[in-house]
């Protein structure tokens, strides 16, 4: 929307229509009040509130004899202006001539506070005055008084004082919607500047792994180096960064690492809930000891380890199964962790969302060696995914079933 009194082009034409629309609600008595009314020519809709008409401090000679003026402020528009409208068009004594309107500076004053300037622009022949300022709306609605510096050829510096109490009230009666709107738009500002943010410090972390470690670190957690490979800082589908390390020394489980997940909204780091990733923490790290030392004291009262038991065949299957379940286990072995023997045997069951091999649970139904072994083995698998397909669409299984690398 645009104020009244704007300057530029379209700002010009509907000057007129504006001000008419103001002059014709402008408040008689001592209260401020709202106007608002269609401009006739394009339909467009404008509303604003006005202050009571103030006589200027001294009487001005003639032909200004009379002259009374109001101030108001537009709903809708810029948060950093204000209008002024007088009953005769101003003859200001000094500005710059521009296209199609004129521009100065001019002083204004909120109650005791210092006098300021801000910028004043009149469109030619036009009874109004727009100014301009940082904060210059939420002076007029705080403030009780305000009192401007008019440069008035012939009359030497005019001063109009108007009262602004009320002004709050009427322009929040008046200017609901618009207000409303403004709130919405700097929400989603806000929210814009945010989501710009944590992508700079997402791509900030992931270009940089070194950082990412260091940030770990300074959270006191422990990443003694980055997990080998290009993978070891990655971005999350939520906006965060997960962070994958070597365990510290003395960890207890073969081939497992420590996930972080760093925080992109409020930068705080905290260890992966992903039922893959060990816990790294100093509780995690205690609770892991402890665990292990039950395990090696009912290791020593049990009697002589039975044989291992013969891994059950796997399920017929059809033909050419076996080849594709030999041709799984092979790109499984890929990523299996060094020093992780099956001992006996053990067997596998990927469930898989498509014959696109993509692995969404893995179980192990032959062979468990233990919770350690059993976790370390599903990891093997979920960073095999996705699975090579079958050469045959025919063998698809969506419970694939298969022996664990040697």
């Amino acid at each position: 929307m645009t104020r009244p009194g704007a300057p530029k082009e379209d700002g010009v034409k509907r000057t007129a229509a504006v001000a008419l629309l103001a002059a014709l609600a402008a408040p008689a008595w001592g209260q401020w009040t709202g106007w608002g009314g269609k401009d006739p020519m394009d339909d467009s809709v404008h509303e604003g509130v006005a202050s009571p008409w103030a006589k200027p401090t001294k009487p001005m000679a003639d032909p200004y004899r009379g002259t009374k003026a109001v101030a108001g402020l537009v709903c809708g528009d810029s948060p950093r202006e204000v209008y002024l409208r007088f009953t005769a068009a101003p003859n200001l004594a000094r500005g710059q001539t521009r296209s199609g309107y004129n521009e100065l500076r001019m002083r204004v004053r909120f109650d005791q506070e210092p006098a300021r300037e801000v910028r004043v622009e009149q469109a030619w022949g036009s009874d109004q005055l727009s100014l301009a300022g940082d904060s210059l709306r939420e002076d007029v609605l705080r403030a009780g008084a305000m009192l401007v510096e008019v440069p008035w050829h012939g009359q030497g510096n005019v001063y109009f004082r108007f009262s602004l109490a009320g002004s709050r009230k009427a322009f929040e009666r008046q200017c609901a919607e618009a207000l409303a709107e403004e709130r919405a738009a700097a929400k989603e500002g806000a929210k814009r500047k945010l989501r710009t943010e944590r992508t700079a410090r997402k791509h900030r972390y992931v270009q940089s792994p070194d950082l990412a470690r260091k940030t770990v670190r300074d959270a006191g957690l422990a990443c003694p180096e980055l997990a080998p490979g290009v993978a070891s800082v990655w971005a999350l589908a939520g906006g965060n960064v997960a962070v994958k390390c070597v365990p510290p020394p003395g960890t207890l489980e073969p081939g497992a690492y420590c996930v972080y997940v760093i925080d992109m909204m409020t930068g705080s780091v905290s260890p992966s809930r992903s039922p893959y990733a060990m816990d790294c923490s100093r509780q995690g790290r205690a609770r892991a000891g402890a665990a292990r030392r039950r395990a090696e004291q009912a290791a020593a009262v049990t009697a002589a380890p039975k044989p291992a038991a013969k891994p059950k065949p796997l399920p017929t299957a059809k033909p050419g199964m076996q080849g594709y379940r030999a041709k799984v286990r092979a790109h499984v072995a890929r990523f299996w962790p060094e020093g992780l023997a099956a001992g006996g045997g053990c067997t596998l069951r990927a469930t898989l969302q498509s014959i696109r091999g993509k692995v969404v649970r893995v179980d192990v139904v032959e062979g468990s060696q233990g919770p350690a072994f059993d976790r370390a083995a599903r990891r093997a698998v979920v960073e095999a995914s996705p699975l090579p397909p079958p050469s045959d669409r025919k063998l698809f299984d969506r419970d694939l079933v298969f022996a664990c690398p040697e």
